[in-house]
């Protein structure tokens, strides 16, 4: 089992697990995340992808901006 903070809820383990399959079937080496959760379960399924963390108000910021 993947080593997750307590009260992860089952939907974003699922959805990170998804995620990680993808990223691992295709091979990519950098992922972007807004959600702590998947991005915890990506960075324990996907030892070769460097995960990042983002905040959706940064990305927001950066959309209103261009």
């Amino acid at each position: 089992m993947i080593p997750l903070p307590p009260n992860v809820p089952a939907n974003a383990v699922m959805a990170g697990q998804w995620k990680a399959e993808i990223i691992n079937r295709i091979g990519i080496n950098e992922f972007y995340d807004d959600q702590i959760d998947q991005a915890t379960v990506i960075k324990s399924l996907c030892p070769n992808c460097v995960v990042y963390l983002v905040s959706t108000e940064s990305v927001a910021q950066e959309s209103k901006s261009a």
